[in-house]
């Protein structure tokens, strides 16, 4: 399946549930934006053609200050040990934060049910986690008091 085929999938899928998609001039990859009650990000969907997979990211409204890089480091860190589908991402040179879930297709059809799962598990994982990277990344909280917060939710 070639990545125009595979981001041709993925933009009808989200077209359908709702999104207002955009396609990126000079690149297999698609920006949309997602609205949580944690707040609102973007959200961007990129076609890896040769490898034929689909990787959907979901970017943090706002980088990880240098002053608590480190710390959002540590608090992403912790919450990717238990997480199975997806990970948290952090660009420790600009402080950018995303989620990350993907989807290897090689050999297969690409279905709405995969997509919809790509897509959902990706934006509700950083509506959840949004409220305590920032709280993090502003310093009203250290990574273990993060944690003890998703734990006691």
């Amino acid at each position: 399946m070639t990545g125009g085929d595979l981001l041709a999938l993925a933009r009808a899928y989200l077209e359908g549930s709702g999104w207002d998609v955009e396609q990126h001039p000079d690149e297999p990859m698609l920006r949309t934006v997602a609205e949580a009650p944690a707040g609102v990000w973007t959200c961007y969907v990129r076609a890896r053609a040769d490898e034929e997979q689909l990787v959907f990211y979901s970017v943090a409204p706002r980088k990880a200050p240098e002053a608590t890089r480190a710390a959002v480091g540590e608090f992403l860190h912790r919450v990717n040990y238990g997480t199975i589908i997806g990970n948290f991402e952090l660009d420790c040179d600009d402080g950018e934060i995303r989620f990350k879930t993907s989807i290897d297709v090689e050999g297969e059809a690409l279905a709405d049910v995969q997509l919809e799962k790509l897509t959902t598990f990706n934006v509700r994982s950083m509506g959840r986690y949004l409220p305590l990277i920032e709280a993090v990344g502003d310093g009203t909280a250290t990574p273990l008091e993060a944690i003890e917060r998703v734990d006691a939710t």
